[in-house]
């Protein structure tokens, strides 16, 4: 979120945050970064060198007037939807929900969280209100992810700790090519050794 609601001491320890989790990248991963505020801006898209991804993080400022949420969401989806074969996470940093116009509902949104399969987790800064606050919790459960409040002094402790929930989670995909007959059927999944 790079509107001007978010102060710049939350916005410096986040991208410091942000800098250490690129560093901290296995070799499988993909690490994407997209700013909204009046508009959508795709930041890195995951082909950038480490000295282009320190720079773009560095430039960013918070010095837009509205937060295109929604917009922004849509993005999302879009960018980690582009990358196959990969488990779609997305850790949102702001303080609050759409302020700005757009063409889509909440229930729009929510519809393209769930069929996109993009667990959003999110770093609420601690001077957002508890109306937007809950506003946001709601949004973020529906995508089943999670959401921590931070402080400027607390952002890295805030996503290490989101990134170590989200990396002890595993995600089942299942397909049938069993013909719907209306019948129960039992499943078994069995694990091999991790």
């Amino acid at each position: 979120d790079v509107s001007r609601s978010i102060p710049a001491r939350y916005l410096d320890s986040a991208k410091a945050a942000i800098q250490k989790a690129y560093d901290d990248l296995r070799p499988q991963d993909k690490f994407s970064v997209i700013t909204f505020g009046d508009k959508v801006n795709v930041v890195l898209d995951g082909c950038q060198t480490a000295d282009q991804v320190a720079e773009k993080i560095a430039a960013i400022q918070c010095t837009d007037n509205n937060t295109c949420f929604y917009d922004a969401m849509k993005a999302l989806v879009s960018t980690a939807s582009a990358q196959k074969n990969m488990r779609h996470v997305a850790v949102i940093i702001s303080d609050g929900i759409e302020d700005a116009q757009t063409a889509m509902s909440q229930e729009d949104l929510e519809k393209t969280l769930r069929e996109g399969g993009v667990a959003v987790y999110a770093m609420a800064v601690d001077t957002t209100s508890n109306a937007n606050l809950d506003a946001f919790r709601g949004f973020v459960n529906v995508s089943g992810g999670e959401l921590l409040t931070f402080n400027s002094d607390s952002a890295q402790t805030a996503l290490d700790s989101l990134l170590k929930h989200i990396d002890e989670i595993w995600r089942l995909t299942l397909t049938s090519t069993a013909a719907a007959d209306g019948n129960q059927r039992t499943l078994a999944v069995s694990f091999g050794t991790l």
